[in-house]
């Protein structure tokens, strides 16, 4: 199974992540690894909250097939 991350920080599109992690992930069986500068809780341009699950320095220690950045 392959490894994406998606880089998380605040005030991000959020709609942009949703439907390529719902393909990569749901459909094509990709770990979805949600990443960050630091592991503290982010808030969205739609004010919905997330916590990365890792942060960049850490998940770059695996290997990795893709990184999704909103808006990037």
């Amino acid at each position: 199974m392959g490894k994406i991350l998606v880089f998380i920080y605040d005030n991000m599109a959020d709609f942009e992540i949703t439907f390529v992690t719902h393909l990569l992930g749901g459909d094509l069986g990709k770990e979805i690894v949600t990443v960050g500068y630091e592991d503290n809780i982010i808030t969205s341009k739609s004010g919905i909250m997330y916590k990365p699950s890792k942060t960049i320095k850490d998940a770059l220690k695996d290997e990795v097939e893709g990184l999704i950045i909103p808006g990037g």
